[in-house]
């Protein structure tokens, strides 16, 4: 799904969805990263001594547990502040939308459309709200998710 939006601008409709996959994905690759190097290490230096292997070992598996907490804790979210409009004949909407992660968070917002397509899938583009015909759209008022 990451290399699909990369090239398409696709994104889960759920939320919760979006972030389990994001978690799963990102703990996935860091279990991947961890058994590599292990698989690395013993093989390619089977004949090292016990505690060339455990200063090797050691300080992978303190890194790999420091980016599994990282990821469990999710510091950087998606977060949809609000909707700002709704279109009048369909389901498609304009969202606010801010990438909050911690201490790093500028407070931009990004103003995306998005297009359902399927159930479980979105269209999502960045939109200017100063362009939009505002007959096909109706604002939505008093909906903060802050």
């Amino acid at each position: 799904m990451k290399v699909i939006s990369l090239l398409i601008p696709v994104e889960f409709k759920s939320f919760q969805f979006r972030e389990a996959f994001k978690y799963y994905h990102n703990l996935g690759l860091v279990v991947a990263i961890f058994v590599w190097l292990m698989i690395y290490f013993y093989l390619k230096n089977a004949n090292l001594k016990t505690w060339i292997k455990a200063l090797i070992t050691i300080p992978i598996l303190i890194i790999s547990i420091i980016a599994f907490s990282i990821f469990a804790i999710g510091l950087c979210k998606n977060r949809e502040v609000r909707d700002l409009y709704i279109k009048t004949n369909g389901n498609e909407k304009i969202v606010k939308r801010s990438f909050d992660c911690g201490a790093t968070t500028d407070n931009d917002y990004d103003i995306l459309y998005l297009k359902p397509i399927t159930p479980l899938f979105n269209f999502r583009w960045p939109v200017d709200t100063t362009t939009i015909d505002k007959k096909e759209w109706q604002p939505v008022i008093n909906n903060n998710r802050e």
